[in-house]
């Protein structure tokens, strides 16, 4: 504690679980999932 607070660490320490964009996402945007291989593909809308 400092001086009366408490310090939370929260920069992005977290991973969801693989399986969790196939499950959860959108079928119009599963194509921009992060693959297994952790790349996050990119959309260009013009």
């Amino acid at each position: 504690m400092l001086n009366g607070y408490s310090i939370i660490d929260a920069d992005s320490h977290v991973v969801e679980p693989p399986t969790m964009w196939a499950e959860f996402l959108e079928p119009e945007f599963k194509h921009l999932a992060p693959s297994l291989e952790m790349k996050i593909k990119i959309a260009i809308v013009v």
